[in-house]
């Protein structure tokens, strides 16, 4: 699972910064899945993140 930031959208690929390998990637979006943590759980460890199990292309 990968946390992302820095999203930008141009399909179908997805470029973002992995914070796994600590670089900018670019992932394929026919490959992710995507698990949004909610607000409530998150709020107190730190705002809300969006995850990714999507290998680069």
């Amino acid at each position: 699972m990968r946390t992302l930031s820095r999203l930008h959208l141009d399909p179908p690929c997805l470029e973002a910064w992995c914070r796994l390998r600590d670089a900018e990637r670019v992932f394929t979006l026919s490959r992710i899945r995507i698990r949004i943590r909610s607000r409530s759980r998150s709020r107190s460890r730190s705002r809300s993140r969006s995850t990714t199990s999507a290998a680069p292309e």
